[in-house]
């Protein structure tokens, strides 16, 4: 379905529903400017908004998807299937032709190998990305299906390790380029949009991106608006849980000056402080970003930087996701976020 009738049929579902967009953007966990914006055609729904969608605003999954899910299953399946058609045609065989039954019999074990050949392959291995040592260093690169993807910028990693849905993705052999220019086969998990993809290594996870993501940094001017809310993403799992808990503010600060703090070099706080306070007095930071015609493919219109809590004394703190450390925010900051 395209864009124009999809933001037509979400927009005609939701009024035949009675709800308002504040109404459904709650259900979904959004904020009412992104459903403005779906209805709007200015930007569509991640996979999984699109699944809710269907079913809060009771829609054919199928004609909005677009796209069937590839099972490797039944590739293994359809090699059973015809193996069997293979040992019901040797057992029509006449007894007397024993001579030509040995050749078939010989052919059917030969099949029956490169089907557990093929069997593991679909089955692969991560092994050879362990023996990369510069995974997700800058200037690094993956080559598949002619793109080019770029490791996700630091603000996006702790976002995209929690949207990045690996069940819904297939695997696919690609080529890794080291800072030093060498070509390696690397294993990669890519998605139905194949705007991230993803490898494992080492049991971690290492996430890569079109570089027309690149503009989802937390540059100023891609931002549209600066959101807060009371929610934890540590201590209340908000990727489980929804807005519906908190409801969203718009930050009525100087949204430069935030940003700034957000960007520049910091010294960490003690560790105990994290410990003993993180997710106290709350306020979750959300960068909504602008609608352009550069990333009106990608399906992040907002991210999450950190979080601001307090201690005992009421000194606030700024907890960072990705590099999982908190810093010292400074009183004039600190009063606008908690206005």
């Amino acid at each position: 379905m395209d864009s124009e009738k999809l933001s037509k049929t979400i927009s005609e579902a939701r009024k035949k529903k009675n709800l308002s967009q504040k109404e459904l953007g709650d259900l979904l966990g959004v904020s009412n400017k992104a459903v403005s914006k779906w209805e709007n055609g200015e930007s569509t729904p991640r996979r999984e908004s699109l699944i809710k969608l269907c079913e809060i605003l009771e829609l054919d999954k199928v004609e909005i998807l677009g796209f069937e899910q590839k099972d490797s299953k039944n590739e293994i399946d359809s090699l059973k299937s015809e193996n069997d058609k293979l040992k019901n045609q040797i057992e029509g065989i006449n007894k007397r032709q024993k001579k030509a039954l040995k050749y078939i019999f010989a052919f059917a074990i030969i099949f029956v190998v490169l089907a557990v050949g093929v069997s593991l392959v679909l089955t692969k291995s991560t092994a050879q990305n362990d023996k990369i040592n510069d995974l997700s260093q800058s200037k690094t690169k993956i080559v598949f299906a002619d793109k080019e993807f770029v490791p996700v910028y630091k603000e996006l990693e702790y976002t995209v390790n929690h949207e990045f849905d690996f069940n819904s993705c297939e695997q696919k052999y690609a080529t890794y380029i080291t800072k030093s220019g060498e070509k390696k086969k690397v294993l990669i998990y890519c998605n139905a949009y194949s705007d991230f993809v993803a490898l494992k290594a080492g049991g971690k996870n290492y996430y890569y991106a079109n570089e027309k993501v690149n503009y989802l940094k937390c540059d100023k001017k891609y931002i549209e608006s600066i959101e807060t809310d009371a929610s934890s993403i540590i201590n209340n799992n908000f990727y489980e849980h929804n807005s519906l808990l908190f409801g969203n503010e718009l930050y009525n600060g100087d949204k430069n000056e935030l940003i700034d703090y957000i960007n520049a070099d910091k010294k960490a706080v003690s560790k105990k402080i994290v410990e003993r306070y993180l997710g106290n007095k709350t306020r979750r930071i959300i960068i909504c970003l602008k609608s352009n015609e550069d990333i009106s493919n990608i399906n992040i219109t907002s991210f999450c930087p950190g979080e601001f809590f307090k201690d005992d004394k009421e000194k606030i703190y700024f907890y960072d996701y990705n590099t999982s450390c908190a810093y010292e925010v400074g009183k004039e900051l600190g009063e606008n976020v908690y206005k």
